[in-house]
């Protein structure tokens, strides 16, 4: 069951790897995409917020009570 999963782990790495990617990534280098990774994450997070708000301020504005 574990060598299939490894397998199973490898190809699914390699399927999302880009491509000329290396894996062999520096501290820097790893830092700076897990950042990268990161900000975009949060970036999703701020729209959705912002959406969320705007839809609660529409809502409130037609005053359904």
């Amino acid at each position: 069951m574990l060598p299939r999963l490894v397998l199973r782990m490898r190809r699914a790495v390699r399927r999302l790897q880009r491509d000329g990617d290396d894996l062999d990534l520096t501290g820097a280098e790893n830092s700076a995409r897990w950042q990268a990774m990161l900000s975009e994450i949060h970036e999703r997070d701020r729209a959705v917020e912002r959406r969320l708000s705007e839809a609660e301020q529409a809502l409130n504005r037609l005053d359904l009570n």
